[in-house]
């Protein structure tokens, strides 16, 4: 049987609140909302037809939902409208225990009268649930001086806004503590445009309801509060969203890499602090700007310093190489808060010599692993671990404690996880960035020639997809080509387990820690714990492989799924099975199967690279040029931190100061930093080069 079902909005009462993206704004995101079958006024028959909204209408609701027919079960929902295409995007999520048929949702706001509403269903295997995205969204169109050439990434600017400054459990410091620090040594505030400009994130122009404290993109006010205190902390846009300045025009990338300065934000926060609680006139001016009585302000405050000091001191770098702009040891620096912070076990702790640049972020969910080097699998829970594990590493937390014979379940962690699995079902509607031919053009005679080149020496690691296809799905071309192996080299460290000694490690409760093992395995025990008691709020459906697992440690093929849907949608997961990294990296999970140490690096689709640079897993080339170039030849030091992109070589400009910022001198001696390997393509001729590049533009 068809179930349709029509949003009502209850509460406020729709009659006395125009539907505008204002008025809505003052009236609170949050609207109490049922869940009503559906029915066309001439007919008993469930509508199928289109509804339409109104030209005006500019919507992005939160709402959470009673169903009451679905064993009063919450899940969310969430409506986004582009005012410029007039068309309606609706994601929702299902909880475990909703099942559903076919379905189709028509919004019914006001009997508002208007264009017609486009749907397109994609299957989400990642969070394995379903969401509803639009087909032609607004394409990056935003205020100020961002360049509004059609990228066409098929967010809407709601949906952005929603990315941009959604709290997924990072705590940093309160929220006005933040707002008035001063600098050390200055009286600029610590959260001004110009200081998060040097540091090279994302500012925005002005505050707004979503970021009260007009912080850059990426940083923001959490759902939950701390001793009362609203608190700031960053999610995944702050790493995950990109900036270039092509001919002169600045372009925004949403999924993009950052150039972010995490390392020196954390060094010259805690400098900040320590000044302000040293500094009679200082902490004056602080106290002042935060209010309240200065004891407890200084108690606070010193209390927040010491926390992000303890993290310092838990993930070192070293004297000679500090990340810089656009890099950071992600995995070190997750593995070290969860084996030597939440375990208590300091010597747990690694020094953090394998940055990584931070990755792209479009087709993440449609990955069959993910990471650089496809240590997390990214089918089933997979994908709700590897946030989790993103929240501890980006200053969340979590409480370890483990029963015997027990699987692990964690409760105690910052991690907001309704808004992990929200921010994901957001991914799985971005598209990779189009080149932005209009501010300059691509040379088709040379791309065309480029096309056969690509053919030969790319296609085979670099598997070409449909970019807007709902239902692509993308399996990991594991392959080691002799680039940099510092980062995987510390995973196959051995670290103390502590109180997880004799406990399970994962899905098997008859395998269990012994007094060491290699971090990643304590790390996906603490990371599943979190989920195991916050499973309900990442739409998992029951029975998927899941139970399977946790009987005999073996995972079945995925099979065909949602088998109820038709059309585009089915046919994108029909052939969706496990694949054989994915049944290896679940079996190593399970303890079944030691993992074997390689090189191997994740060659992914090359749509939207352009956009990605400096290249390889450590960001040592700056140019796909560089990269054509063998590896003895390439450069072997270079700036980053310019916002402008080189349209010629496609990368970065390897200038040493632009605006008064310093840039980071990246030099590929120093451990970690190795531009070596991937030695494809150099053979060619400096004519083929240019068409292959070219070429490469126009995916």
């Amino acid at each position: 049987m068809l179930n349709v079902f029509k949003i009502r909005p209850r509460f406020p009462p729709v009659s006395s609140i125009p539907l505008t993206s204002d008025s809505i704004g003052a009236a609170g995101q949050m609207w109490k909302v049922k869940i009503r079958p559906c029915f066309s006024p001439r007919s008993d028959k469930p509508v199928r037809a289109e509804e339409r909204l109104s030209n005006a209408q500019q919507l992005n609701f939160i709402l959470h939902c009673a169903a009451e027919r679905l064993d009063t079960t919450p899940f969310l929902i969430r409506l986004d409208y582009a005012a410029a295409d007039r068309e309606l995007a609706v994601t929702f999520g299902l909880s475990l225990t909703t099942q559903f048929d076919k379905m189709a949702f028509a919004p019914d706001i006001a009997n508002q009268k208007g264009p017609s509403m486009k749907h397109t269903i994609v299957l989400s295997l990642v969070a394995l649930s379903v969401a509803i995205g639009c087909s032609g969204c607004q394409k990056n169109n935003y205020a100020g001086s961002w360049d509004s050439s059609p990228l066409d990434q098929k967010w809407s600017k709601a949906t952005s806004q929603h990315f941009w400054w959604t709290s997924q459990g990072s705590q940093i410091a309160p929220y006005d503590y933040f707002t008035a620090l001063e600098l050390k040594d200055s009286q600029e505030l610590f959260a001004s445009n110009s200081h998060f400009d040097r540091l090279r994130y994302i500012t925005v122009p002005e505050k707004s309801r979503m970021n009260p404290g007009g912080l850059p993109i990426g940083y923001v006010k959490n759902q939950v509060k701390v001793d009362g205190l609203d608190i700031m902390g960053m999610n995944c846009a702050a790493c995950h969203t990109a900036k270039w300045k092509i001919n002169g025009v600045d372009v925004l990338v949403e999924g993009g890499p950052s150039k972010g300065d995490t390392q020196n934000f954390l060094y010259e926060l805690i400098d900040s602090m320590t000044q302000t609680l040293e500094q009679a006139d200082k902490f004056d001016r602080f106290a002042k700007r935060v209010g309240g009585d200065p004891a407890a302000l200084k108690a606070g405050l010193s209390k927040w310093r010491d926390r992000l000091v303890a993290r310092k001191v838990r993930n070192p770098i070293p004297a000679d190489n500090e990340p810089g702009f656009g890099r950071i040891d992600a995995l070190t620096n997750i593995v070290n808060e969860v084996t030597a912070g939440s375990l208590g076990i300091p010597e747990n702790a690694a020094v953090a010599s394998a940055p990584v640049s931070y990755p792209h972020l479009w087709d993440a969910p449609q990955h069959d692993v993910v990471q650089w080097n496809g240590s997390i699998p990214n089918a089933g829970i997979g994908p709700a671990l590897r946030n989790l594990g993103e929240v501890l590493g980006t200053f969340g937390s979590i409480e370890i404690d483990p029963k015997p014979g027990k699987l692990p379940n964690y409760p105690n962690t910052t991690a907001e996880t309704k808004h992990l699995n929200a921010i994901e079902q957001d991914l799985w509607a971005l598209s990779s960035p189009l080149w932005p031919e209009k501010l300059a053009p691509i040379d088709r005679a040379a791309a065309d020639a480029g096309k056969p080149l690509f053919e030969h020496y790319c296609r085979a690691c670099h598997l070409p997809i449909d970019r807007t296809d709902p239902g692509r799905r993308i399996f990991a071309q594991m392959h080691d080509v002799k680039t940099d192996r510092t980062l995987n080299d510390k995973l196959n460290r051995q670290v103390r387990t502590g109180k997880l000694m004799g406990t399970p490690k994962m899905l098997n409760p008859s395998t269990v820690f012994t007094e060491q093992d290699l971090p990643v395995n304590v790390l996906m025990n603490v990371v599943f714990g979190a989920f195991q008691a916050h499973k309900r709020d990442f739409a998992l459906r029951p029975g998927i492989a899941l139970n399977e697992l946790m009987k005999t440690g073996k995972l079945p093929s995925l099979g065909q799924l949602f088998d109820s849907l038709d059309g585009d949608v089915k046919q994108g997961v029909a052939d969706f099975q496990i694949t054989a990294e994915q049944l290896k990296q679940a079996y190593q999970m399970t303890g079944n199967t030691p993992p074997t140490a390689t090189n191997n690096y994740k060659a992914r689709p090359l749509n939207g690279i352009w956009a990605t640079a400096p290249y390889l897993h450590n960001g040592s080339v700056p140019t796909l040029a560089e990269l054509l170039k063998t590896d003895t030849e390439r450069v072997k030091e270079f700036y980053v931190g310019s916002w402008v992109l080189d349209p010629i070589h496609v990368g970065i400009s390897d200038v040493a100061e632009e605006g008064g910022v310093h840039h980071y001198l990246f030099k590929t001696n120093l451990t970690g930093n190795s531009n070596s390997g991937h030695n494809f393509g150099t053979r060619l001729t400096a004519d083929q080069k240019k068409q292959l590049i070219e070429y490469i533009k126009t995916l």
